[in-house]
């Protein structure tokens, strides 16, 4: 049996844009619920920075101590526990959500786990979850559903032999090799990360530098580093005839790639939207629309926010800006958002 739930905004998805502007709507008075299919923290908190930073530091901290000589200290025998390393860095993250739910608490916004569905403006349905079968009645709606890593055509992902940066957060054993496609962001780090600790890392891009979306000098600067530690860079290269084995993995690394990137999808940091229903992508289009029609009023009924939109910016900074409601004339609540569309 459904149960009608009525709010002043509902947010989808609980990641850096979705619970700042589900908070940050409590602090206003306003009643607000956000839907979050996992742990709120979205993408960055549970399966992004976060994670990826706290073993990052676990590699920083191990190279300090190889290199302690330096400084005058001598450390004999140090060692590491792969799987203590992992699990630490999913205990940063476990702690963090923690954190989101403690706020959502204090600030008053009903945290619903499951997946929401924009059947008709103005409702949202709770389709699959703990909580699968609610109906949140709403006066806005922000859609803030985030990204997911995007898999290559007929290559399965087992999380063994072939993983996302999801699947690698979790991995249970280190790989003496691994070859990492994409060298922008997510794949910088999880190179620098397995290469500290003794895998061979080979880290391919098929534009003409690692780092691809940040300055030229900046991204020489990583890649001489990357090189001394040892890390196999290989840029404009492309990844071709993958075959999964056993106990391996083969492919073939063409150098002198050229071509668009926006037809192949092989890069790690390369993302699909988190909208998994044709109808809420339709209602985000028709909401970026309608701000444009609206501009002297700023004012919404659908909005879509954080990765959503394909922007880079502080999506937390713009989300809090989303979660500000303000009353028109007749005393009607709207979710308000900037109206221009901001450049990268």
């Amino acid at each position: 049996m459904s149960t009608n739930l009525k709010y002043d905004l509902v947010v989808i998805g609980g990641g850096p844009a979705g619970y700042a502007a589900a908070i940050r709507a409590g602090q206003l008075g306003k009643k607000v619920a956000c839907v979050e299919q996992e742990r709120p923290g979205g993408t960055c908190l549970n399966w992004g920075c976060i994670p990826s930073k706290a073993l990052i530091k676990s590699a920083e901290l191990f190279n300090k101590i190889k290199h302690c000589e330096e400084f005058g200290i001598s450390v004999t025998g140090a060692s590491y526990d792969f799987t203590k390393i992992i699990q630490r860095s999913r205990n940063v993250s476990g702690t963090m959500a923690k954190g989101i739910e403690f706020l959502f608490k204090k600030n008053k916004v009903d945290y619903i786990k499951g997946v929401g569905t924009i059947a008709v403006p103005g409702m949202v349905e709770i389709t699959d979850g703990p909580d699968k079968g609610k109906i949140l009645v709403t006066e806005n709606t922000l859609i803030a559903t985030g990204c997911k890593p995007r898999q290559l055509p007929d290559l399965e992902v087992d999380g063994v032999r072939v993983m996302t940066s999801r699947q690698a957060l979790e991995m249970k054993t280190q790989p003496k090799s691994v070859v990492i496609v994409g060298a922008g962001a997510i794949g910088a780090e999880f190179a620098y990360f397995l290469n500290a600790f003794g895998t061979k890392v080979t880290l391919v891009e098929m534009l003409d530098q690692v780092l691809p979306v940040e300055d030229h000098e900046v991204a020489a600067v990583v890649a001489k580093e990357f090189n001394k530690q040892g890390i196999d860079c290989r840029t404009s290269t492309a990844v071709e005839n993958i075959k999964v084995a056993k106990n391996n993995v083969k492919m073939d690394l063409v150098k002198g790639w050229r071509g668009r990137v926006d037809h192949c999808g092989l890069r790690a940091d390369r993302h699909r939207s988190g909208c998994q229903h044709r109808r809420t992508t339709v209602c985000a289009h028709q909401a970026r629309a309608r701000s444009r029609l609206h501009q002297s009023r700023w004012q919404l009924r659908i909005q879509r926010q954080g990765d959503l939109r394909g922007r880079r910016h502080h999506w937390a900074t713009l989300a809090r800006a989303c979660g500000d409601l303000r009353s028109d004339s007749s005393g009607a609540g709207h979710v308000w958002s900037q109206p221009s569309e901001a450049s990268d």
